[in-house]
């Protein structure tokens, strides 16, 4: 996305899901706030088809301003330490601008890598004025006091109830059972039929369902897969000249994980949730 003239960008990082509709919500309150910003979040700011990579190196470059989103869940994540070194150099350094990381019920001792020499804003009404406030200041063309005052006290309210709802909304989330993997459970069934291979002598077969179980990206839990072969399996006096795999999943002990196991953004801004 091309910049827009007379508008200051702030580029805004996030990671996560709960990171990712906070930073929706900031990038609506900013403008709100002082007009001439012009925020930009990753997930809407980047065409389909784009280079992920150059538009965010890109966009970095053009910012005068960066807000780091943090949250319980990414705040460790190397993606965002990756991005807040990129801003400390291209906005904080080179620009002069402002380099913050956002707080969303994570403790400043939380803090690692660059950011730990960064001045954090926590979610509160305070922080907040004086994060814009500290913005206001570095602006060319700043807000009066009155008028930086005013419209952040009409912003504000809805901007606290979103973020509060969307935390809200998380956490109720986070607490329900941890939703099933599908790939764990194809590893699963995958080792369990190659095994039955193995038993067997047939390294063809054991072959055809690894090739089969890794390009089947489009499979859904519950869905049945069948391959049919000369390949027999003795149980007691029963042979089977075709091979099943099926699984429907009813037993939630099954598969334990962690329901706040995003993964690292290694693999393009998709990556992030």
């Amino acid at each position: 996305m091309a910049e827009k003239p007379g508008k200051v960008k702030v580029f805004i990082s996030w990671s996560g899901s709960l990171s990712k509709v906070i930073a929706h919500s900031l990038k609506l309150f900013l403008p709100r706030v002082i007009q001439s910003l012009d925020p930009w979040v990753s997930a809407d700011d980047i065409s389909a088809g784009t280079l992920w990579h150059g538009a965010i190196i890109k966009s970095l470059q053009e910012a005068r301003f960066g807000i780091i989103v943090l949250t319980n869940e990414n705040v460790g994540k190397p993606w965002l330490h990756y991005e807040t070194g990129y801003m400390t150099h291209y906005i904080q350094d080179d620009r002069n601008g402002l380099v913050s990381p956002l707080l969303i019920e994570v403790p400043t001792s939380s803090l690692e890598g660059p950011m730990t020499s960064l001045q954090a804003t926590r979610f509160t009404r305070a922080d907040m004025l004086k994060l814009v406030n500290d913005i206001n200041a570095l602006l060319d063309e700043p807000l009066s006091q009155e008028n930086l005052d005013y419209s952040f006290e009409n912003a504000w309210t809805t901007f606290e109830t979103e973020v509060r709802s969307e935390i809200a909304i998380h956490d109720e989330v986070a607490g329900e059972p941890a939703l099933f993997d599908q790939e764990k459970v194809l590893t699963q069934i995958l080792d369990t039929v190659v095994g039955l291979a193995r038993k067997s002598g047939s390294s063809d077969f054991e072959r055809d369902i690894v090739r089969l179980v890794r390009r089947s990206r489009d499979l859904r839990l519950g869905d049945s897969v069948a391959i049919g072969r000369d390949f027999v399996v003795k149980d007691g006096n029963k042979r089977f000249g075709l091979v099943e795999i099926k699984h429907s999943i009813e037993s939630p002990e099954l598969i334990q994980e962690d329901p706040h196991d995003e993964g690292d953004q290694t693999g393009g801004d998709q990556a992030r949730e």
